[in-house]
């Protein structure tokens, strides 16, 4: 089992060498790996830059075939995870785990190494568009500080509208565009961000997109 002192401890070529002869066992379940992966990652950031090296190394490594992914280079059931992940990493009420895990999909954007903006386009919506952020405003201006920090210029992807059609990036109430990124939409987050940080209780957000 993948673990925040084992990622510490051991060098990442040791990890590769270790969860790569793991799976070659075909009772190897990509999927447990990654929620352990995530685990890690919502209990410390201090494993975020050990954990996205480790993921790009696995990726040299062609080990098997699962459902017509290969396995690593594919990353296959990666998405999944984060998906089930963030049903019980991201819970505002615990302010570290949700800042961590927020934290480390920013990374994870910025880096490439799989796509997490629609967790971004999650977040906002419920802050910002929907109010739902009322009792833990602490926990989700950290969490979009650090998106803005890690992945505001790939959230703002050139002013490019993208991810219009996903229904984890529709829109919320406040909100009366498209769902998705855009630029239209970045700046009404700002303004927003702006708007409750203003009543003097929380400092002015450190980050805010490109406008």
């Amino acid at each position: 089992m993948l673990g925040v002192e084992q990622v510490q401890s051991q060098s990442i070529d040791a990890l590769v060498a270790d969860i790569v002869a793991q799976s070659k066992d075909e009772k190897f379940v990509p999927f447990h790996f990654w929620s352990e992966w995530l685990h890690c990652a919502a209990a410390s950031s201090d494993v975020h830059e050990a954990l996205l090296a480790l993921a790009h190394a696995l990726q040299a490594h062609r080990v098997r075939t699962i459902e017509e992914q290969c396995l690593w280079t594919d990353l296959p059931t990666l998405p999944w995870a984060i998906r089930e992940g963030m049903e019980t990493l991201a819970d505002p009420r615990d302010t570290s785990s949700f800042v961590n895990i927020h934290t480390f999909l920013s990374r994870c954007a910025a880096d490439g190494l799989v796509d997490t903006t629609v967790w971004a386009a999650v977040l906002f919506r419920e802050f910002l568009e929907e109010d739902a952020g009322k009792e833990d405003k602490d926990a989700y201006i950290a969490a979009a500080d650090a998106w803005i920090q890690h992945a505001g210029a790939a959230l703002y992807h050139d002013g490019v509208p993208y991810h219009t059609s996903s229904p984890l990036c529709r829109a919320g109430a406040r909100w009366q565009g498209p769902g998705g990124f855009s630029s239209e939409r970045l700046a009404f987050w700002n303004r927003r961000l702006r708007e409750v940080c203003a009543d003097g209780s929380k400092p002015a957000p450190a980050h805010l997109f490109p406008e």
